[in-house]
């Protein structure tokens, strides 16, 4: 069952900043816009690039573990006591790192998953917080190439764990709930 179909992963992830959206929430100024209402359990349309990610996300997992030669096992939503207000969900994980899978539908979307030849902003947010999570010193990006259906081809980065970029995220992260969502719980 993918994880997005389970209502305990909806309800635990009811007023928690996930990881998919700390960037935009040390970005966001509007405390009662839509990130607010996301957070706060606001349905959103599926998109066609969503349906596409959640349909080839276990075939990009399959092929990728052949490819690294490394067991990887699903993951589900991840809490931690010492940060109650957040949450991560990494695509897979391993002994030694989460997996973080992106499936672009074009080669233009593609080039905006990446900046100088890392994961962009909000996708090493994302993997900062998951690795702290999953208290994992690595991650690996993984992006499905737009033509991946036929050519199952991926593009893979290494990514270390940062503590003080991950500091600052849950630090400006944790203003951005407590304003926002907290009055509102």
């Amino acid at each position: 069952m993918d994880q997005a179909d389970s209502p305990l992963w909806h309800e635990l992830r009811y007023g928690r900043i996930t990881a998919s959206k700390v960037h935009a929430a040390i970005q966001c100024n509007t405390l009662e816009g839509c990130l607010a209402e996301s957070i706060l359990g606001a349905k959103f349309k599926i998109t066609k690039a969503m349906k596409r990610g959640q349909l080839l996300e276990g075939k990009v997992i399959k092929k990728l573990q052949n490819k690294i030669n490394k067991s990887l096992k699903p993951c589900g939503f991840l809490l931690s006591a010492q940060n109650p207000f957040f949450g991560a969900s990494p695509d897979a994980i391993s002994d030694d790192f989460i997996v973080e899978v992106k499936c672009p539908m074009s080669e233009s979307t593609m080039t905006k998953y990446f900046k100088d030849g890392v994961p962009a902003d909000k996708h090493l947010a994302q993997m900062q917080l998951q690795m702290y999570f999953a208290q994992k010193s690595k991650g690996l990006f993984c992006v499905a190439h737009p033509d991946f259906e036929k050519t199952e081809q991926t593009t893979e980065v290494w990514v270390d764990y940062d503590k003080d970029y991950c500091t600052d995220l849950i630090c400006r992260g944790f203003d951005f709930w407590s304003k926002a969502i907290f009055p509102r719980l």
